[in-house]
């Protein structure tokens, strides 16, 4: 999810990579649980924090991997868990709603791996990983009384995700993401959730090329 290793992608990866440039124009990087545009960082959802490094190439993220990930050619992807029960404006995440962003972060994961090759199981095995994930903050997208995105607050959200062996749990990698919407596109968007729902899809699609960025180290 943190490192862009192959610039070579497929499907709507490549159309993700369009909105990365885009993205979080006006923030700061910041270390640690630190705020970044609103959003202030560890959940509590991974065991250890001690590893990650910040990316060096994503504003907000911090992660930690083993050269082991490599070796893994399938995944198991839990169901994403969404611990807030509010938005970071203190609005109400409905069990529904909460259902439906969860659902969402979890398609758009698989969608990306299965598009850059990799299976995805149910079944624990030797070169099988599992990828269990949280999404642990949401920011709203505000629109404002007009259609311009300049008269809207950009929404986002965070995760923190581990990846791990799926027989022995051993730990291959773990990141923390904290992203915003691309302005850009949230013209005329009255969905309060549309900038984290984006966000979702470009972190899929970075976990795929980082995935896809460990095999072309293996081979």
């Amino acid at each position: 999810m943190i490192h862009n290793r192959r610039n070579t992608v497929t499907g709507r990866v490549r159309l993700v990579l369009g909105l990365v440039a885009l993205w979080g124009a006006g923030c700061t990087s910041s270390p640690g649980p630190e705020e970044f545009c609103g959003l202030t960082g560890y959940s509590g959802f991974l065991n250890d924090y001690s590893r990650l490094e910040p990316s060096p190439t994503h504003k907000g993220a911090w992660y930690e991997q083993w050269t082991d990930l490599a070796e893994y050619h399938a995944f198991i992807v839990d169901p994403i868990q969404v611990l807030p029960e509010k938005t970071v404006d203190c609005r109400p995440i409905g069990r529904v709603t909460a259902t439906e962003l969860g659902a969402m972060l979890r398609a758009e994961v698989v969608d990306a791996l299965s598009l850059s090759g990799f299976r995805i199981t149910a079944e624990p095995g030797p070169g099988v990983a599992r990828i269990r994930g949280a999404i642990t903050e949401v920011t709203r997208t505000k629109k404002g009384s007009g259609d311009s995105a300049a008269e809207t607050d950009i929404g986002g959200a965070s995760c923190e995700v581990e990846i791990a062996d799926s027989v022995s749990g051993k730990r291959l990698a773990a990141a923390v993401e904290r992203d915003v919407g691309p302005s850009e596109f949230r013209k005329g968007e009255a969905d309060p959730y549309f900038d984290a729902k984006v966000v979702f899809r470009h972190w899929a699609a970075r976990l795929s090329m980082w995935m896809r960025g460990q095999q072309g180290d293996a081979r």
